[in-house]
């Protein structure tokens, strides 16, 4: 459902970012207002003449780097960081995971089949899904390279979303097959 026009955003700026890194940078190099100064230039309705700059309100997450309010300080922007929600994976992940690999290897036992993909989009997410896979069985399969698996890990392509998500994976030792650079690619 779209929000109603007084509460749609009239405008985006940095939607294209991509990652944290490149919207610091647009940050930088967009925000300028002070005090009694709009972002496009113009004078809002404040009286005050100081032209202090005002902080910007950096609404968080409890995972997540500090990739920008690091940029933004060495840029001397200021910044009030503010926690606004808390991730935490499901509490029947495991058995939730177990049940899908358990339907996987039921409707492809037998069949010449691939291997089915595993998208991972934050490394929090990451960190859960093949956190609780770890307690679930290979899938089966006929093809030789599967034939060998000793873990669950290797039943799946692993797919990211994400430089930070991949980074995550390769950092973990994971065989990442391929990333998407960022969520609408």
């Amino acid at each position: 459902m779209a929000c109603p026009p007084p509460y749609s955003p009239r405008q985006i700026l940095g939607g294209n970012s991509g990652s944290g890194d490149t919207l610091a940078d647009f940050i930088v190099s967009s925000y300028v207002p002070k005090v009694g100064e709009n972002l496009g230039g113009s004078t809002s309705r404040s009286n005050d003449s100081q032209g202090l700059q005002l902080p910007l309100l950096y609404l968080v997450g409890d995972k997540n780097r500090d990739t920008i309010p690091k940029k933004l300080s060495q840029a001397t922007l200021r910044c009030h960081k503010l926690q606004v929600y808390e991730t935490s994976p499901a509490a029947d992940l495991s058995n939730r995971l177990k049940d899908v690999t358990s339907t996987i290897n039921e409707t492809t036992s037998g069949e010449d089949t691939t291997r089915p993909w595993l998208v991972l989009f934050s490394p929090s997410t990451a960190e859960a899904v093949l956190g609780a896979l770890s307690e679930c069985q290979p899938l089966t399969s006929e093809h030789e390279e599967m034939s060998d698996t000793s873990n669950i890990y290797s039943s799946f392509h692993l797919a990211s979303i994400g430089p930070t998500t991949h980074k995550y994976l390769c950092d973990n030792s994971h065989l990442v097959a391929t990333s998407a650079p960022k969520p609408d690619a």
